[in-house]
């Protein structure tokens, strides 16, 4: 997990960069800029989970496991920003470990509002979110590759 992590990390530091040039933007990315638009697809995640949580609503459709991915991709490339950052291209599989002890009786929703936060251990959360959830890191990886494309198409297409 660790080398794929850190790949994750070398693509979005360049999906970033075309961004900021195709924005034709000069100043450096902040961390509260990344957080706020974490904070918004922590917010996609929550509505693709709303059959979990919505009590007075007989018609609600059941979670889409498609979806709930691809919005936990979304969720990925910003908090992969977060990270490298915060921490450059490091991955620290020790603090992944105690990620998971110090919140192993947290819900879905307690580590998506940690995640939220954009703290500088949101990825971690996040890959014990994507795990509580029911996903093997495997399959969120191939996402986000796959949502990454999508983002270079974006920009082509003027988007």
């Amino acid at each position: 997990m660790k080398e794929k992590i850190i790949e994750m990390l070398h693509i979005q530091e360049a999906l970033d960069n075309s961004f900021m040039n195709y924005m034709g933007r000069t100043k450096p990315l902040t961390i509260e800029e990344v957080q706020k638009a974490l904070f918004d697809e922590c917010g996609e995640v929550n509505h693709a989970m709303k059959a979990e949580w919505c009590y007075w609503k007989k018609s609600q459709k059941p979670v889409d496991r498609n979806e709930l991915k691809e919005e936990l991709s979304d969720v990925y490339h910003f908090s992969l920003t977060v990270h490298r950052l915060n921490y450059g291209f490091s991955f620290n599989e020790k603090t992944l470990k105690e990620c998971r002890i110090i919140h192993s009786s947290d819900d879905w929703f307690s580590l998506l509002e940690c995640v939220s936060k954009g703290y500088s251990y949101s990825l971690y959360y996040l890959i014990f979110l994507t795990e509580k959830l029911g996903f093997t890191f495997d399959e969120i990886y191939d996402a986000y590759i796959e949502k990454n494309k999508v983002n270079y198409e974006r920009m082509k297409e003027g988007y």
